[in-house]
């Protein structure tokens, strides 16, 4: 996360091929890549680059932290984001 005070939503999708984020601000080490994804209506979007994400896990009133690797950023992602 980016502010200690803010809460982001990630969801665990078991279908998902990929983790996915629409904020840029979230990739650590981000580089591009071209990667089309096929989304629920049949379209397609397309991610331009691909990095990591630091996240703190709250778990029980327990903070984990782990790093998502290979986190695709898709600009007009209007879902929460991915955990695949």
């Amino acid at each position: 996360m980016h502010n200690d005070n803010a809460y982001e939503v990630w969801i665990f999708d078991t279908e998902a091929l990929y983790h996915i984020t629409e904020d840029f601000s979230n990739l650590h080490d981000p580089g591009r890549c071209h990667v089309g994804l096929m989304v629920d209506v049949g379209g397609i979007m397309h991610a331009t680059h691909r990095g990591n994400v630091w996240l703190d896990i709250e778990v029980s009133g327990h903070v984990i932290s782990s790093t998502l690797t290979d986190v695709l950023y898709v600009q007009d992602w209007n879902e929460a984001c991915l955990i695949s």
